[in-house]
């Protein structure tokens, strides 16, 4: 530890690097942001990342809630106040809100949270350069004090084995104590903007489109060349365990999304179409929409409405916005 003298020094270093599968090694070249796809667009549009409290002290528009109530509920106000970050994706919360689940799926979890589209915002490490920068050894959403520490030696004195432990457990681990430090937070109060973002993750490219497709024209062109799919056998990021669209296309008069896998769930299912500016053309809605053994969902598009300019087509599923893009169909 004598001889490291920065951040990216210790995280290359065996105090971290050893801690991680090989698999995992690239963990440690940044830290993570995830978030609704909803979310994400608007951080990217804003140009900043800013705290629950904040979001609400101005009524931001934020349209989805990765949170559970109930630890947003043991967080304190000073943790409301702050922009949170973690030093790894594959987190606990994320296994419990990543992707598409019905609400019966969300209400019988244990701790009942929803992240639809999740969306990984990778941020450089020198962004523990930042005045202000604070960082955990465990989750701060407890029900208890949770020290918060900001030198580069306690920095070093992280207990990096269980923050990126990834491993099955074994009957000799402290499993509720590696859980909370999988958590392990790094923090700023009020709001960071986006200098040390270098790459935006994504599921796959029907998710991408949609990220794109929300951003406004100048969020567009800063951002859209950091926007990359991450195949999961060479970048695990995502838990991919659960429903997600994979593809939308319109065939004849048939708009059709395909999904991941079959499943036996119920949704409300709206399919949505406008014309760019925002003007409504026509939408369909199922309020029991289940796919069963088929991947496939579909809407006829009526040759009444007259489609004489490129539309947007919106899929929202249990009113979370799961699919938006532009498609030239006349």
């Amino acid at each position: 530890m004598q001889n490291l003298k920065t951040v990216k020094q210790l995280f290359q270093s065996p105090l971290v690097f050893n801690q991680l599968n090989p698999s995992n090694q690239w963990w440690a070249q940044y830290i993570y942001h995830f978030s609704h796809v909803v979310n994400i667009a608007s951080i990217l549009n804003t140009g900043k990342i800013i705290s629950r409290e904040k979001v609400n002290r101005l009524s931001l528009q934020y349209l989805n809630d990765n949170a559970n109530r109930e630890v947003i509920g043991g967080t304190s106000d000073f943790c409301k106040n702050l922009v949170r970050f973690y030093f790894r994706p594959l987190t606990p919360t994320q296994f419990r809100n990543e992707g598409i689940k019905s609400k019966k799926e969300i209400s019988n979890s244990n701790l009942p949270a929803h992240c639809p589209v999740p969306v990984f915002l990778l941020f450089d490490l020198d962004i523990f350069d930042e005045p202000g920068i604070y960082f955990s050894y465990e989750s701060l959403a407890s029900h208890y004090p949770v020290k918060l520490y900001n030198s580069f030696n306690d920095l070093c004195q992280a207990p990096f084995h269980d923050i990126y432990h990834s491993q099955p457990f074994t009957e000799f681990d402290d499993k509720q104590g590696i859980i909370k430090r999988r958590h392990a937070e790094i923090v700023i109060q009020n709001e960071i903007d986006l200098k040390y973002l270098k790459a935006i993750y994504c599921r796959n490219y029907a998710e991408a489109l949609t990220l794109i497709d929300l951003l406004n024209p100048s969020a567009k062109l800063q951002w859209q060349n950091k926007i990359q799919v991450i195949h999961p056998n060479y970048y695990s990021s995502m838990f991919n365990q659960t429903l997600q669209i994979t593809e939308a296309l319109i065939n004849q008069n048939q708009f059709i999304f395909k999904f991941n896998r079959p499943s036996l769930e119920t949704f409300h299912a709206l399919v949505q179409i406008e014309e760019l500016n925002g003007n409504f053309l026509c939408s369909g809605s199922n309020p029991n929409f289940v796919l069963g053994n088929s991947t496939n969902g579909q809407m006829d598009i009526h040759e009444s409405v007259n489609i004489q300019q490129p539309i947007r087509i919106k899929i929202i599923i249990d009113d979370n916005l799961v699919y938006s893009n532009t498609f030239n169909i006349f």
